[in-house]
């Protein structure tokens, strides 16, 4: 007989697990984590193959001890990282580089285990498929090239994917931003050397940033450190702008530019503005105005490492909201690649867009809102406000101002939720010892003044390792630490704050935290919270709310197919994409179509039926997979039902058979006006209408013909369809035998109750 091992899903975590293995280490907590790592990678052997009744489903206790060993092992992997991270012993950081590749694919099983354990138990799956989520998704970008809709430090692009309610999800991709100040000062002073009055000029311009790295270390200046990059620049920019600015202001003042070029050189200002010219230096100076602001953000008070990932930071957030419990107070994000028209796969980040009204641009909703939404409320949407104090303050988010932030709003208008938005200035190593604390932005537990009992248990339960762990593989290791080191001060607060204030009173008493359930966050006092002398969301909060102004309604802006996050036809994204690709040809076809020139050929015509055809057989099955879907979500046991939620290989099948003829008479109808132009001697130039429409017929074709191919991505979600079908057949049919038992049983128990019933009143009527 076969060993099931061998014939189980392939975990991506294998190799990485071996390689551990075979590692040495001289710490002594090496050998408990690898023995944490043998009994989780045991139980998953267990549950990775099928028995003899089918897929092993994680229910409620399988799940339980799976998260645990996973806990277990990453907590353990954890105490060993942290207690090597200072070694210099060349075998134990290979050893330690090798677990920390392991630790990042089990955080990442870990985040989807947590994600499944708030799912009903109608939606049980197996550990094969849980893992095949974790992993991080490419989505497909099609032919179109997405325009861009950010601005100078990152781009972002507007995309869909289906989320878990298997919905469209609209939302952001932001290709992969990485924090390097320097490359954004070299950018920022290309443009003003293109402008320089002489070569001479342009490479004093070039090359002034390592003048001036050499000129403070011969000459050291406490305000001018060289030490590092993000912070050599910082302060330079600092120091160059205009006397007097204000810590908001960072335009870079010419003169003051002038004059540091000119010191690290040792040149006169005057030598310097003949050499580079006027033009040059004022567009040096506009130019470095613009990194500014981000630079110094990130640098001097967020203490971002040079190199780190800003756009994990989103992600980042949303791992520790789920952590806590609260993933409903910021926008979702995870990790994502997106393949581009190129065949390309860039890494980036998705996150998904934010629910309520946006404080600066809030639309019809925005009428009757105002200063007393947050007065006389039912407690949720300062209970929420609360939650996410919590989170930005584990979190290191120093810029969670009123526009970093949507509401949410009942129908009368008062608070009932919040989601926060723009996480970037997060996760640095940045600990703040006091309100205000480099920047107004800054929150202090001490300034908290309220946080509800869920979060204070679920904070005082949360471990150092834990919390390191579920970061690994998206923030920075010395990020980590920070944010360890931030929750450890939290959980003091509360400790504190619970040994000292009066648990039967609900009053606010700065700098403890005071802990409230619903009920005393509907009667909690506003005035308390709102204290002018408190820096807190409470008063960002309020002072945004009371702002939102009574704009017009925003444009509901249609779905565009390119931007559906998904290519691969065998997932609902990638069939309800080729739903709206279809909808986009037929548009075409009939914008291409004139009155005036009569009525078109036959060939025509069947072009526009083959194009309705295959919109048609798409929008049929996405149709179906949601009316099957809903039906085996009731409980259904029927075989049609469970594999007819997911693309088939038959589907696929009658797709291609399609895609064929929408070729055949998209060449068809193309190969036939092109050879009546060349009859009358006229070329495509000659009439723009029949050129038009031979445009379109040939990008028809083109897309046809691409589409009879089956990817790789497509064959592998089949064999993973068929395989999710038949777990959902096995639960659904074991959960239907269970309650035909439970019934009988209680059929049984009835009668059984009813016969003796009967002989009681037998008994006493004969009495």
């Amino acid at each position: 007989m076969a060993n099931p091992k061998n014939n189980r899903p392939r975990r991506e975590m294998d190799a990485a697990y071996e390689e551990v293995k075979k590692s040495q280490s001289k710490s002594d907590d090496f050998a408990p984590f690898l023995q944490a790592m043998k009994d989780l990678d045991e139980e998953m052997e267990e549950l990775m193959v099928p028995d003899e009744n089918g897929w092993k489903m994680l229910d409620k206790d399988r799940l339980s001890s799976l998260a645990e060993k996973y806990r277990m092992a990453g907590s353990y992997l954890e105490v060993y990282l942290y207690h090597t991270e200072k070694t210099t012993d060349p075998e134990e950081l290979e050893t330690r580089e090798k677990a920390k590749k392991l630790s990042e694919l089990l955080a990442a099983d870990t985040s989807a285990l947590r994600r499944y354990s708030l799912e009903s138990d109608g939606q049980l799956k197996s550990l094969p498929t849980l893992i095949e989520e974790a992993r991080i998704p490419v989505m497909d970008q099609g032919s179109k090239v997405i325009k861009s809709v950010g601005g100078a430090q990152s781009s972002r692009f507007p995309m869909t994917i289906i989320g878990p309610d298997g919905k469209p999800m609209a939302g952001i991709f932001t290709k992969a931003d990485v924090f390097e100040p320097m490359e954004d000062y070299r950018k920022a002073v290309e443009r003003a050397v293109a402008k320089s009055a002489s070569p001479d000029g342009s490479a004093l311009l070039t090359n002034f940033m390592a003048a001036y790295k050499a000129y403070y270390t011969q000459n050291p200046d406490e305000k001018k450190p060289v030490n590092s990059d993000p912070a050599m620049i910082s302060r330079f920019l600092l120091s160059c702008r205009k006397p007097g600015a204000g810590s908001g202001d960072f335009k870079i003042n010419t003169d003051r530019l002038t004059a540091e070029i000119a010191q690290v050189n040792n040149m006169t200002p005057a030598q310097v503005k003949n050499l580079c010219g006027k033009n040059a230096i004022k567009e040096m100076a506009a130019r470095l105005s613009e990194i500014s602001p981000a630079i110094y953000i990130k640098s001097l008070e967020v203490e971002m490492e040079n190199g780190t990932r800003i756009d994990r930071k989103n992600a980042g957030m949303s791992t520790v909201a789920e952590l806590l419990g609260v993933q409903d107070i910021i926008c979702h994000s995870r990790p994502m690649k997106l393949k581009g028209p190129d065949g390309k796969i860039v890494d980036g980040t998705f996150m998904a867009l934010a629910k309520g009204i946006d404080a600066a641009n809030p639309g019809r909703e925005g009428y009757g809102i105002g200063g007393s939404s947050l007065e006389n409320t039912d407690g949720r949407g300062l209970e929420k406000i609360a939650d996410l104090q919590v989170l930005d303050y584990i979190c290191g988010n120093i810029d969670r101002h009123g526009a970093n932030c949507f509401y949410q709003f009942d129908e009368n208008g008062k608070l009932i939720g919040v989601q926060g938005i723009d996480n970037d200035s997060s996760f640095g190593k940045f600990i703040p010892k006091k309100s205000g604390d480099r920047t107004y932005r800054t929150l202090i537990p001490g300034a908290m003044g309220v946080i509800s009992k869920k979060m204070a248990d679920r904070v005082m339960k949360m471990t150092l390792p834990e919390l390191a762990f579920s970061l690994r593989g998206t923030i920075d290791e010395p990020s980590i630490r920070a944010a360890c080191e931030r929750l450890f001060i939290l959980k003091q607060y509360i400790q504190k704050s619970r040994e000292k204030l009066d648990p039967n009173k609900q009053d606010i008493e700065y700098p403890y935290i005071r802990e409230l359930d619903r009920e005393g966050f509907k009667n909690a006092d506003l005035n308390k919270l709102t204290d002018k002398r408190i820096d807190n969301h409470f008063c960002e909060f309020k002072k945004a709310i009371s702002k939102i102004s009574l704009g017009a309604s925003a444009s509901n802006v249609p779905l565009d197919p390119d931007e559906i996050g998904s290519g691969n036809r065998a997932t609902e994204a990638g069939v309800f994409g080729q739903c709206l690709k279809g909808q986009q040809f037929s548009k075409m076809l009939s914008d291409r179509t004139s009155f005036w020139r009569g009525s078109s050929s036959q060939n025509y015509t069947d072009l526009e039926k083959a194009v309705k055809d295959y919109t048609d057989l798409q929008e049929m099955i996405y149709k179906r997979m949601q009316q099957m879907k809903q039906k085996v979500k009731k409980g259904s046991t029927s075989p049609e039902d469970a594999f007819g939620q997911y693309v088939t290989g038959f589907d696929m099948q009658k797709m291609r058979m399609s895609l064929k003829a929408m070729q055949a008479a998209a060449d068809k109808y193309a190969d036939e006006k092109t050879a009546e132009l060349a009859a009358k001697g006229k070329t495509l130039d000659d009439d723009k209408y029949i050129k038009s429409r031979i445009e379109g017929a040939r990008e028809i074709s083109r897309f046809a013909a691409e589409g009879q191919k089956v990817s790789e991505e497509e064959t592998k979600s089949l064999a993973s369809n068929d395989r999710r079908s038949m777990e959902q057949l096995v639960r659904n049919k074991n959960a239907a035998e269970k309650r035909k038992k439970d019934e009988e049983a209680n059929r049984i128990n009835t009668n059984d109750k009813k016969q003796d019933g009967a002989a009681v009143n037998s008994v006493l009527s004969n009495g």
